[in-house]
């Protein structure tokens, strides 16, 4: 599936839908088109270029000029240019939204997301539960993007399935105030220690 999205320029037109990886949402009039098979190893991509040619007979692989098309050349020269980078073999799920993440909660976990009384972010229990997402990203040094990642999702659902994760950009709002605070808790603790020095030495 992974290599299929990498070659083809199809898939500048299409999108899978999270909670049935087992269809894709053309980009161009949102109609669901299968790939097949339940199986991802088994799926294929011809029932997309079947739709396309069908339906927007006007989109071809030489008159490609959809951004992604771009963005795919350009990943591919610097892939040639820096043979040794790592890649990830293979993507289950591609969540980038927050409709894409309930998506993902309802059709995995059915019963363990509520979807009433939601926590107030900023409320102090809601605080307390970014406070304790952010603190282990940094402990654990973990990407930002793992606030998308579905095992994450899936672990948090049952344990507080009335709060909402916020996004990857919000935790990363919290480190310059973070960073302030750690500096002036730091600063203010050197200074004491160098006035005790300071005292016992005269």
């Amino acid at each position: 599936m992974d290599r299929n999205r990498k070659r083809s320029y199809l898939w500048n037109h299409f999108t899978i839908i999270v909670s049935d990886p087992k269809y894709v949402t053309c980009n161009t009039c949102n109609i669901r088109v299968s790939r097949g098979s339940e199986n991802p190893k088994k799926q294929t991509i011809s029932g997309l270029s079947s739709h396309l040619k069908t339906r927007h007979p006007q989109i071809t692989e030489k008159n490609d000029t959809s951004p992604a098309a771009e963005n795919s050349d350009s990943n591919s020269e610097n892939d040639q240019q820096v043979p040794n980078k790592r890649k990830i073999p293979f993507l289950l799920f591609d969540i980038n939204s927050k409709k894409q993440r309930n998506e993902l909660l309802q059709s995995t976990i059915p019963g363990w997301v509520e979807t009433s009384s939601k926590i107030d972010t900023n409320s102090e229990k809601g605080q307390k539960f970014h406070k304790s997402i952010f603190e282990m990203i940094i402990l654990d040094l973990q990407p930002w993007s793992i606030v998308n990642d579905p095992g994450f999702l899936r672990h948090h659902a049952p344990i507080a399935p009335n709060y909402e994760i916020a996004s990857e950009k919000y935790y990363r709002s919290m480190l310059n105030p973070a960073y302030e605070k750690v500096k002036d808790a730091m600063q203010n603790l050197l200074k004491k220690k160098k006035c005790r020095n300071s005292f016992n030495l005269s």
